[in-house]
Formats: structure tokens, C-alpha cells, sequence
């Protein structure tokens, strides 16, 4: 898990502030992103001592520049666009990745309010507006789950007229 309690505002000189809308949060990560971001920080860890500069990745960022300061929006976006280079995602945006998630987790059936709360949004109602996109694959989805008897609601004349 990783708790999500502050955001950096700036990258020259370095600052932090409050998440969106001031909402501390935990997300749960995949055993993939666990070995990635273990491998990264053995790798700072490896680069610290390979500089000599005690005060190399200061904040303990996961991902930084070569300098051990933050990465700043321009060179994210900058090796975002490397790796989408001659691909059909080239006009991909960093921020897409966010919708990305929302909505291949609301695909996968997560259910919304642990979508919600990853996000960090204020409630399910604004997370649906935003990204509950019904797409033909879910609606055909939808319309098994009660062919299938799934969804099989047990009524009686008695109990839905009373």
C-alpha cells in the first residue's frame, strides 16, 4: 500500500502541499508496481553512493532526474511523449493515464467506491460523472450477467404487493 498525503507543488525550490481537496489516502498496488518501485529505489539507493552527495534524492523520491531532484512536469511529459513516439497513443496526455485507470477499473467491475477513493474524488457520484463511460463491452456484459441468472431477483406475488 501506499499513502498518498501530500503533493509536491513545486520542483524549484522543492515544496509539498496538501493532496486534492485535502483527502489523505492509501492505494493498494499490484505485486508488479511493488517490484518496480523496489527496484527503482534500489537503484537511487545505488546512484546515492555512486554521486558521494549525502544530500542526493534529499525527499526520497522514487523517480528522479539524474541529479536526485524531482522530476518537474516538463520532463515527465517529455519522455511520456518519447515512449508514445510512432504509436497510435502519440496525442496521449499524462493526465490520460488517470482516465485510463478510472475507467479500465470500472471495466474490470472494481467497484466504485474503491475507484473513488484511489482518486482521491470527494465522492462515488463525481467519480461516475467523470469517467463511467458505458461502453458496448459492458453492456453486453450486463445484459449476460442476467441472462445467466445473476442478477435473479426473488419475488413473490405476496412479498412485491405488500
Amino acid at each position: 500500500m501506499i499513502l498518498i498525503d501530500r503533493q509536491l507543488v513545486s520542483t524549484k525550490p522543492v515544496s509539498f502541499g496538501s493532496p486534492k481537496h485535502d483527502k489523505i489516502r492509501t492505494v493498494t498496488l499490484t505485486d508488479t508496481a511493488i517490484q518496480i518501485i523496489k527496484a527503482q529505489k534500489k537503484r537511487q539507493a545505488e546512484y546515492k553512493l555512486l554521486t558521494g552527495n549525502a544530500f542526493y534524492n534529499v525527499h526520497n523520491f522514487v523517480f528522479t532526474e539524474d541529479s536526485g531532484d524531482p522530476c518537474d512536469k516538463k520532463a515527465v511529459y517529455s519522455n511520456l511523449k518519447r515512449i508514445v513516439n510512432g504509436t497510435e497513443f502519440e496525442k496521449l496526455r499524462v493526465h490520460d493515464l488517470r482516465h485510463t485507470y478510472a475507467i479500465l477499473s470500472l471495466q474490470a467491475g472494481i467497484d466504485i467506491k474503491t475507484v473513488q477513493e484511489s482518486l482521491g474524488h470527494h465522492s462515488a457520484v463525481f467519480t461516475l460523472d467523470q469517467y463511467a463511460f458505458v461502453t458496448d463491452g459492458m453492456r453486453k456484459s450486463g445484459a449476460e450477467k442476467f441472462e445467466n441468472g445473476q442478477f435473479i431477483c426473488q419475488m413473490t406475488k405476496t412479498s412485491f404487493w405488500a
